[in-house]
């Protein structure tokens, strides 16, 4: 029995040892891959130089709506989008995670997107970025079982890629090439809103609640200016929400309880809501005038900045 656990005990210890010394080989050198899914470069940018002042996270609507250039010489901080397409608060609660883990600077600013669909499963979900993301971080391992099974298939695929190696294709950003900016809007089409919200209404999953409510716990307590925004839609798109009014009390009863959150609200209803606005999306809620968003995003923020003593008053 004794050498029974003896030899047990070794070839655990061994196969400890193998998978730690395969974890340094996978994250010695990583980059995160091209992808029409998110801006590699930024997420490279982020992690190699670790000193931003303001990082974004999000889905698809910030990385629609943000012009990271025009943001950066708008609020004169240094800045990266960390959005992924169609990805959950989830992911974007682990980013941070692993960029505060690495970072040699605490940002000033978390720019966090937020939408009537921030605590909704159908639209939103746990992507393949999450295993990248354990490269940069082992510590996000504790979250295994968490978010299993897609954390573990997540990480499957990234090791997988990681050992076949090969080249990734394009950006985000050459899916906002292939748009024309000149054309008129496509109008929102509730059949295709319906496959995704056959009752109109995007609910609260109870797990995505308990993540954002991180994020924000997490900013409060590295004392971080967290400034939550909703990109403008279109109207069609904001009436068809039965629950609208319930989404949007969650997220305004944040800054109400939390001094260091703030809450821009570029959609219909918003405080900073404006009928010119919606003339800037495509379709449902997607920017395509990204400039304009951008630069009015930026004075806001300014606004924000300069309220909290972070920027003199011009």
């Amino acid at each position: 029995m004794r050498r029974f656990l003896l030899k047990t005990g070794l070839v655990a210890g061994l196969a400890l040892i193998l998978q730690v010394v395969g974890y340094i080989g996978l994250s010695t050198g990583h980059e995160f891959k091209s992808s029409r899914m998110y801006y590699a470069d930024e997420f490279n940018r982020a992690f190699q130089e670790r000193d931003f002042d303001l990082i974004a996270l999000g889905n698809s609507r910030v990385l629609a709506s943000l012009d990271r250039r025009i943001l950066e010489e708008g609020v004169a901080l240094k800045s990266a989008n960390l959005g992924y397409s169609s990805a959950d608060v989830s992911v974007s609660r682990l980013t941070l995670e692993a960029y505060l883990s690495v970072c040699r600077r605490v940002p000033k600013v978390v720019l966090l997107e937020v939408s009537w669909f921030t605590f909704n499963r159908a639209r939103t979900t746990l992507h393949s970025i999450t295993g990248d993301l354990v490269l940069e971080d082992p510590w996000l391992f504790r979250y295994l079982f968490r978010y299993q099974p897609a954390f573990w298939r997540n990480w499957a695929k990234t090791v997988r890629e990681r050992v076949a190696g090969g080249e990734g294709s394009g950006d985000y950003g050459s899916r906002q090439a292939e748009k024309d900016l000149s054309r008129v809007a496509e109008p929102f089409n509730e059949g295709r809103f319906e496959k995704v919200f056959p009752d109109h209404r995007a609910g609260v999953d109870a797990l995505l609640r308990e993540d954002f409510e991180e994020i924000v716990s997490l900013c409060e307590a590295e004392q971080i200016l967290l400034v939550m925004y909703t990109a403008p839609e279109s109207r069609e798109f904001s009436l068809a929400q039965e629950d609208r009014g319930r989404i949007r009390r969650v997220l305004n009863g944040v800054p109400e309880t939390h001094r260091g959150v703030a809450y821009l609200d570029y959609s219909l209803g918003g405080g900073l809501y404006q009928e010119a606005y919606e003339r800037w999306v495509d379709g449902s809620h997607h920017v395509v005038r990204r400039d304009l968003f951008s630069r009015r995003l930026s004075s806001d923020l300014l606004v924000e900045l300069e309220k909290r003593g972070m920027k003199e008053r011009r």
